[in-house]
């Protein structure tokens, strides 16, 4: 666009007759390719306005805001934005996606363009306020093929979606690629971090569809298959569709069908068993009883995965044999969320723990250990965490995170409550920050687990060195020879009998001893913890009631709890 006087009308554009507001949007048409690629309408609250608004993306690279009562446009140009620290003229080009975010709190825009980037836009100031590099994350995350995609131009951003509560964008990308084929990728990208959390690639695809479940993403394009991913795209499946061409999808979640519409007139109704099925279903599924009482020590309960379905999460997870459940704080806001469920559910044990991941270090100020305070002094509290180094992402600067876990480490001295930790590649500076504590000592006071316990030989025996305890997953049923689980089962004979603990870290790490694939839910709950059970009592050459009863009296130790849990 060559002139900046669409960008000073008024944002309904209320004060053009209606002959001047035709006339002007036949003259931006001439100035523009008249091809548009998403929209979507915006609500009075976004924006203020008395009347209707549709917003329009085009392959000019602009953004149009109509006023479609009165045939009136304005305009969000990437070439006309002011103000911002980046300048996004260089990055002009098609918009081929849009996706709204619209909340009592904010309202923003994300956009997909054709130059690879996503463009964040609030809506009441019409400014980009971020804009994300997909290209550029996927080389910070794998370097091997850093000098391959160094070279190759950004794919173009073809679909982008929010998720419900703003806290995740879901980005597809896709290209050619260097034989001429189409390839696809998805990007979770975690907006409270403004951090890439996951690259997937999706094959053969150029995706043009995303629709988005609490639990699930769903993906289509340019092939004959619809495919479904756990939303932290960790666990996929396809599905065979008809249509040469996926244009769009529906998902009804109660029943768990699938609506898919695509060339050549096709209209798909699918109920794909271990695909479409509700995720209730699906663990109920494959649920089995434990022969003894079990405590899940590491479960995300407030996550946003289980937004729908806490109440019956917790139903099955009874079902299942669970006794207890720990619920992991992460941040001073989910910790305290934990601490209002754990109140609010009276028929089922909860007890949570109160502390800020590495992740999250960033964030903490001069109110975290007070607040900290205040909820370890709940009754339901039972530990300080989960707290402790990411080394490997570090989504928090190395020393930030260095400072946070030394004060929570001596806030857990003070409160005298055991510590739940995480540590990923940053085992000499954990240890060192607890030793100097006293933590592993003989003189020590207070208990301290590593919870999801992934690492090798000489990890573990730091670990058990330090006094902890050791926390097991469903990564020890994971069959892949990448991510070790063969060699994580075969340390488990070296941990003490009295240091073992089992956990599912849900909603992630779904044990993938679940067969067959197709009928693996897409996120773990507790119900499932019996398959952890199932993994560890086999490693340790016991049966499954002896390893239960063994991890649950650890548990019931380490926590505090009360002797009625599990009796």
């Amino acid at each position: 666009m060559t002139g900046a006087k669409y960008v000073a009308r008024p944002w309904s554009c209320r004060d053009f007759d209606e002959d001047d507001c035709r006339q002007q949007v036949q003259e931006s048409l001439k100035e523009h390719y008249n091809t548009a690629y998403d929209c979507l309408f915006l609500s009075a609250a976004a924006t203020g306005a008395r009347e209707g608004l549709l917003l329009a993306a085009y392959h000019s690279g602009d953004i149009r805001i109509f006023n479609w009562q009165r045939l009136c446009s304005t305009w969000l140009s990437s070439r006309a934005q002011q103000g911002h620290e980046l300048s996004l003229a260089a990055h002009a080009g098609p918009v081929y996606a849009l996706t709204l975010l619209d909340s009592p709190a904010t309202q923003q825009l994300a956009s997909g363009s054709e130059d690879g980037t996503v463009r964040l836009y609030d809506i009441p100031s019409r400014r980009c306020v971020s804009i994300i590099h997909l290209q550029e994350e996927l080389l910070l995350q794998e370097a091997d093929l850093a000098e391959l995609l160094r070279c190759a131009k950004s794919p173009p951003v073809t679909c982008v979606k929010f998720d419900q509560g703003g806290h995740w964008l879901v980005a597809g990308s896709g290209a050619a690629g260097l034989g001429g084929e189409q390839q696809g990728s998805l990007t979770l990208w975690n907006c409270s971090l403004n951090a890439a959390a996951k690259h997937r690639s999706i094959g053969k695809c150029m995706p043009q569809v995303l629709v988005l479940t609490p639990s699930t993403v769903y993906v289509a394009g340019t092939s004959k298959q619809v495919h479904t991913y756990s939303f932290q795209l960790e666990e996929a499946r396809s599905l065979d569709v008809g249509a040469e061409s996926v244009f769009g999808i529906a998902v009804d979640a109660e029943s768990g069908m699938l609506a898919v519409c695509g060339a050549k007139a096709c209209i798909d109704l699918l109920s794909a068993q271990g695909a479409t099925l509700g995720v209730g279903e699906l663990v109920r599924n494959c649920m089995r009883k434990s022969p003894a009482p079990l405590i899940d020590i590491g479960v995300n309960l407030v996550d946003h995965a289980f937004e729908k379905d806490r109440a019956e999460v917790i139903s099955r997870a009874r079902e299942a044999g669970v006794a207890a459940i720990i619920v992991t704080g992460c941040t001073v806001a989910s910790a305290t969320a934990a601490r209002d469920l754990c109140e609010s559910v009276t028929d089922f044990p909860l007890f949570f723990t109160a502390g800020v991941h590495p992740h999250n270090a960033k964030d903490c100020d001069e109110s975290t250990l007070q607040q900290l305070t205040e909820l370890a002094k709940h009754e339901r509290c039972v530990a300080i965490g989960e707290c402790g180094l990411d080394f490997n992402r570090n989504f928090s600067p190395p020393e930030v995170q260095e400072q946070w876990f030394d004060a929570q480490v001596k806030l857990a001295l003070q409160l005298q409550k055991p510590l739940f930790m995480h540590c990923r590649d940053a085992g000499a500076r954990f240890a060192e920050i607890l030793s100097q504590a006293g933590i592993g000592s003989s003189s020590s006071s207070i208990p301290g687990v590593l919870h999801c316990f992934t690492g090798n030989s000489e990890e573990l025996q730091q670990v058990l060195g330090l006094g902890l305890c050791v926390g097991i997953t469903g990564w020890v049923a994971d069959d892949r020879p990448e991510r070790g689980g063969a060699e994580l089962a075969a340390l488990l004979s070296k941990i003490p009998a009295d240091r073992l603990m089992i956990e599912t870290d849900a909603p992630y790490l779904v044990p993938r001893s679940i067969q067959p694939s197709k009928a693996r839910p897409n996120r773990n709950e507790p119900a499932l913890l019996p398959h952890v059970l199932t993994a560890v009592a086999a490693a340790l050459g016991q049966g499954e009631e002896e390893a239960a009863m063994r991890t649950t009296a650890v548990a019931k130790a380490f926590f505090r709890l009360p002797d009625s849990i599990g009796s």
